[in-house]
């Protein structure tokens, strides 16, 4: 890639070197001689204010899908995930078989680490599970209701289905909307629970109670349960996923060797982490921990593609601003140098600095609104390229776009207005004199 970008920066130096070294090697010298080495620099002009233009009106563009992004962003940091990410240590542990094949064996080892971990100092509470926010459900089931026509298979109603353990909801600070938590009655042999979240009862059970409701989680279900509670909404698969109907069953039932831990801290989690190995070691020596991280990484590697896109999208747009900048404080600055005598005959007859000063950075602007123009004109259609990789705001958001304007039109500002504060510094005899 750095050979790449090497051989296509000379390539474009020496193609683009040649227009003007064509131009020069067509001079005639006899008529440059008569002038005395004046030059009309009209259409050198014309054409550096085009090209100006140009980059002004990629400018806006970039500018204005990086603030998009930016946006997005800002509000996706901004959405609550439906729980308390501060002061959370997770990790993940797969139980091998054959030593934990039997239920129980799962059953046991999940509550002995957690009873471990609960005793240790600046943790008041831990649980487990499977899943667990922002790493995804580990299955999404079709269900059945008591008392309503079974559906066919694959066609019917499905939901995300997480077994945890009865303080799952505490450590993760989930508010109980109605009915109770899991308890440690709720085991194998006794009845068969369930909670449900909000997005459940609301697609399933609009305007109805959902506790006392039996739902199955298979076609036929192999068992009824009883929603015995309903919980609010947490976010699985991002910020930007919208909030998906859950069940929730006991691991006291529902056991499995693919267990997700989660403690609540102190101020820092990472340091708790040796202490969780060591805890899980001493139930089991051969027993190891992974992906050992906090709540926050694992919110904000979900947001890591997204972050990306905008600081890539944010550093061309950078790039394009200076460059802008440049070319228009280099066209005023050319006009400037080749327009000395005529500026001279300006204040000579009167012209005050204030005139001259207008006069140029009049000329410059001009270069600089058409560019802004079209390039929000282009970006009204470019932008609808990133909708994809946007949240809560729309392509055409008219605060960026104002915002986006804003930005160009005060660095094209300061970019004329430099040359043209040399420009009113002009002797009018020595500019008389000029050429």
């Amino acid at each position: 890639m750095l050979v790449f970008a090497f051989v296509l920066g000379v390539v474009s130096a020496v193609l683009f070197g040649l227009a003007p070294a064509a131009q020069a090697v067509r001079t005639d010298v006899s008529r440059a001689l008569r002038d005395g080495g004046a030059r009309n620099p009209a259409s050198h002009y014309r054409l550096r204010g085009l090209l100006t233009v140009a980059e002004i009106a990629l400018a806006v563009v970039l500018i204005a899908g990086a603030g998009l992004l930016v946006r997005s962003i800002i509000l996706l940091i901004d959405v609550d995930p439906g729980f308390n990410p501060n002061h959370l240590l997770t990790a993940q542990t797969e139980l091998p078989f054959p030593e934990y094949l039997k239920p129980a064996r799962q059953v046991a080892f999940l509550q002995e680490v957690l009873r471990r971990v609960e005793a240790l100092p600046g943790v008041p509470s831990a649980a487990g599970g499977i899943g667990m926010p922002f790493s995804g459900l580990e299955s999404t089931n079709q269900i059945a209701f008591e008392g309503r026509p079974e559906p066919h298979l694959g066609a019917g109603p499905r939901a995300g289905v997480s077994s945890v353990s009865e303080d799952y909801f505490k450590a993760l600070q989930i508010p109980l909307v109605a009915g109770r938590f899991f308890t440690p009655h709720d085991a194998l042999g006794g009845p068969q629970v369930a909670i449900v979240n909000r997005a459940f009862v609301r697609i399933f059970f609009p305007g109805q109670s959902a506790i006392g409701q039996r739902v199955g989680l298979s076609r036929p279900p192999s068992a009824w349960l009883t929603i015995v509670g309903v919980v609010g909404d947490i976010r699985y698969q991002g910020l930007d996923r919208p909030n998906e109907a859950v069940v929730y069953t006991p691991f006291l039932q529902d056991p499995s060797p693919n267990i997700s831990i989660i403690m609540r801290t102190g101020p820092n989690p990472l340091t708790f982490a040796a202490a969780l190995r060591a805890q899980v070691l001493a139930v089991d020596k051969n027993q190891p921990i992974f992906e050992v991280r906090t709540m926050e990484e694992r919110i904000a590697e979900t947001l890591g593609s997204k972050r990306f896109n905008m600081l890539l999208l944010t550093s061309f747009a950078l790039l394009a601003l200076v460059l802008a900048a440049i070319g228009l404080y280099g066209v005023v600055s050319y006009s400037v140098s080749h327009r000395t005598h005529e500026i001279g005959v300006r204040m000579a007859l009167g012209a005050r600095k204030g005139d001259v000063l207008g006069l140029v950075v009049g000329e410059g602007m001009i270069l600089a609104l058409v560019g802004v123009s079209l390039g929000i004109g282009g970006a009204l259609g470019l932008t609808r390229l990133l909708a994809s990789l946007l949240y809560g705001v729309k392509p055409v958001d008219p605060v960026t776009f104002v915002f986006t304007a804003l930005i160009l039109t005060f660095v094209a500002f300061l970019a004329c207005y430099i040359p043209a504060r040399r420009a009113t510094k002009v002797n009018p005899m020595v500019a008389l004199r000029h050429e």
